[in-house]
């Protein structure tokens, strides 16, 4: 998966005049990529169980 993170504050203003500042974060996806025989997945898996 290849892609990228971003971030920006904002402001949320509530009824009551209160002002909040925020953080959205927003995660872009520009490749994915289906790994059929993941070996590493696999290895998770059974030490949980």
């Amino acid at each position: 998966m290849t892609g990228r993170i971003q971030s920006r504050e904002y402001q949320k203003k509530y009824n009551n005049d209160v002002v909040e500042t925020k953080v959205a974060y927003e995660v872009s996806i520009s490749k994915l990529e289906y790994i059929e025989n993941d070996n590493n997945r696999l290895d998770v898996c059974e030490e949980e169980a």
